[in-house]
């Protein structure tokens, strides 16, 4: 209804729906797809939440066909945390939901506006949810400066291909005691206050190979 209604003018539509979360409650006939031997009834139900999701999404795809605005339209798709520990598996990434390991924050970022960035393309750098409020008021035509300075970055000119240096030299995470800092392929993490750990994304995605002692100077 709300993307009906403003079809003949531009519109920010930020959708963010209860699932996938806890209590894990989904439809029984959704959930009942899902059921494996050797898998737990709550993984089925977890399953069936983003069939949910998923639903949802494509209801609002519908109707910007419908009205004629999918070229027109900037879509993005991500979300606020990794998968949670037990109805899901974030492998190769380590951990999930709730630590600041890279199962715990490296979400999707899918993104189509098919008059500007070609299908099936992928951005390898990272990106931040925070970069959506910049680049959405970029592509409803602001320009210049924020009567205050913004967090995120505009992802258009990275998108589109034009330009190849990374959004964000640094990127910093705090969750409870766990804080951690990525700089370039670099990410320092405290666990829990705990003593630091080093790690090389562009060669450990898992983390596996804890390099503080390696690498004192980082």
């Amino acid at each position: 209804q709300f993307i009906r209604a403003n079809a003949e003018r531009p519109f920010f539509l930020s959708y963010c729906p209860y699932a996938v979360h806890t209590p894990i409650q989904a439809i029984q006939k959704v959930a009942a797809k899902y059921a494996r031997e050797g898998k737990k009834p709550v993984q089925a139900r977890y399953a069936a939440m983003v069939e949910s999701v998923d639903d949802a999404i494509g209801m609002i795809e519908e109707t910007l066909r419908e009205t004629g605005l999918t070229d027109r339209t900037l879509v993005i798709f991500t979300s606020d945390n990794g998968g949670l520990l037990g109805p899901t598996d974030n492998t190769p990434l380590r951990s999930g939901k709730g630590y600041a390991y890279e199962g715990g924050i490296r979400v999707p970022f899918l993104v189509r506006w098919p008059q500007r960035i070609p299908a099936n393309s992928t951005y390898g750098l990272p990106v931040s949810t925070l970069d959506i409020f910049a680049t959405a008021i970029r592509v409803a035509g602001h320009e210049g400066q924020t009567p205050h300075p913004l967090d995120g970055v505009n992802l258009v000119p990275f998108l589109v291909g034009d330009k190849k240096e990374r959004p964000h030299q640094r990127l910093y995470w705090r969750q409870g005691k766990n804080r951690a800092i990525r700089d370039g392929d670099w990410k320092l993490l405290h666990y829990r206050g705990g003593p630091p750990r080093l790690f090389n994304l562009a060669t450990d995605q898992s983390e596996q190979a804890e390099l503080s002692s390696r690498h004192p100077e980082r």
